[in-house]
């Protein structure tokens, strides 16, 4: 006779319930969030098992991989269509919806979800670590620019051209001190702003030096 086990994953245990044919439960348990552990369990019950169910969620795609990679006929149900089979039960637990996930296993009553491959994944991780980290070059970028443009002399520089920064500044390293002979990019002017030129000490006509 034909055997289905659903499975309602948490953290830490598994609740396992399994079926047969008619719907009858054959056994019922609670074992570690391990592989091998589940496997084991299931075997020892009632042996093979037609079709092993358990709903998406954050462990599904790893427990998915390792059950499948252990050669168990395991399906990952939507967790979104699979809730209103669970709800209509009148107990609302990790068994009774063990049960529910195994009777669903059954019936053939679910839709199944597809989980990517591993190198899937990791092409997505990288993908989407590269996207992030130019996103915070170019905030970065604009925060240097946003925080020059307060002070414009540093647009009359040589060799820098508009919406760069002067050659100086450009491909240093926070805390790299500049070249001596380039600091006067950032020397503080008359006004308290920044200038490349000495301090204007031209009077004004009728100025009289302080006794």
């Amino acid at each position: 006779m034909k055997h289905y086990a659903g499975l309602d994953v948490s953290l830490e245990e598994v609740s396992i319930c399994v079926v047969d044919a008619d719907g009858s439960v054959i056994g019922e348990g609670k074992v570690a969030t391990e592989p091998a552990e589940i496997l084991s369990w299931i075997e020892g019950r009632v042996g093979a098992v037609e079709r092993i169910v358990h709903e998406s969620g954050p462990l599904s795609i790893w427990l998915t991989r390792e059950l499948a990679g252990r050669g168990a006929p395991v399906v990952c149900i939507d967790a979104r269509s699979a809730h209103k089979a669970l709800s209509a039960r009148m107990n609302k637990s990790d068994r009774a919806d063990a049960e529910a996930l195994a009777q669903l296993a059954r019936t053939g009553w679910y839709r199944a979800i597809h989980i990517k491959s591993e190198a899937s994944d990791r092409l997505r991780i990288l993908l989407g670590a590269r996207d992030r980290m130019i996103r915070i070059r170019k905030d970065i970028e604009g925060q240097a620019r946003g925080v020059l443009k307060t002070y414009p002399a540093w647009k009359g520089h040589p060799g820098s051209e508009a919406g760069q920064l002067p050659r100086p500044v450009q491909g240093r390293r926070v805390g790299q001190p500049l070249p001596r002979g380039d600091r006067r990019v950032f020397d503080r002017g008359p006004r308290g702003g920044l200038c490349g030129g000495r301090r204007d000490r031209r009077r004004a006509p009728g100025h009289r030096p302080r006794q």
